[in-house]
């Protein structure tokens, strides 16, 4: 664009981003950038009604890389980060460029949306890997395995031992429900996002993978007894596919 078209379009890289750039280069000879290691998305206005959120705000986040801090501080897929250290988030893009600019080590404050309440997760930001595709290919055989269970209509994830500790857990035994169909028995049912399943009709779960299999071996219209852990308190919910 010429001179004429750019007046008053933001084309410049925000002025607390330049800053932090040049003394980057000052004093390190390279640039540093702040990390959270997750994947973010906008929130559409089907989102923000599905979610409860009021209006369109905010930043989806759709995944999270293995060993980051985002994972590490307990932030979970499906959260919607609204603010950072107080100030409201508009987009995706909007959150993206301020944590760049974080201190590396520092801590965060993130203001997020969980199934409908809102809680504050503090964050110790990471570091940019300066290759990034290596750097998932390095914990590609760490990585959190996940299952779809379509006869109960959810997502579910093996436990870190970051997360069963933020979840106070004992252990990494059960599976994360990460998505759920609003209109699948497990929702119907009274199941949520973030809840972990413990037991499976009286059995044991061991990790995703073996509540995707118990899942699949019951038969349809028969209700199971499902035994989760929601907010620090288990709670026992019928199931029935």
């Amino acid at each position: 664009f010429g001179e004429s078209h750019s007046i008053g379009v933001g084309f410049a890289i925000p002025i607390n981003m330049a800053v932090r750039i040049a003394r980057d280069l000052r004093e390190e000879g390279s640039v540093t950038r702040g990390w959270l290691g997750v994947s973010i998305q906008d929130v559409s206005a089907e989102m923000a009604e599905a979610l409860d959120l009021g209006e369109v705000r905010g930043a989806l986040v759709a995944e999270l890389f293995p060993e980051s801090p985002a994972l590490k501080a307990g932030l979970m897929i499906g959260d919607v980060i609204l603010a950072l250290d107080g100030a409201p988030i508009r987009d995706a893009n909007d959150l993206k460029n301020r944590v760049a600019v974080l201190e590396v080590g520092g801590e965060a404050e993130f203001l997020v949306n969980r199934e409908g309440r809102e809680l504050t997760i503090e964050v110790e930001i990471g570091r940019r890997p300066e290759d990034l595709q290596t750097y998932y290919e390095s914990l590609e055989s760490d990585a959190v395995d996940s299952f779809r269970v379509e006869n109960l209509g959810l997502t579910v994830q093996d436990l870190t031992e970051e997360l069963a500790e933020e979840l106070e857990l004992s252990d990494t035994s059960g599976a994360l429900v990460t998505q759920i169909d609003r209109d699948g028995p497990a929702y119907v049912a009274g199941i949520r996002r973030s809840d972990v399943v413990l037991q499976y009709d009286r059995m044991e779960v061991a990790d995703a993978e073996d509540f995707r299999g118990m899942a699949r071996r019951t038969a349809e219209g028969e209700p199971v007894l499902v035994l989760i852990w929601r907010d620090g308190r288990t709670v026992f919910l019928a199931v029935e596919p």
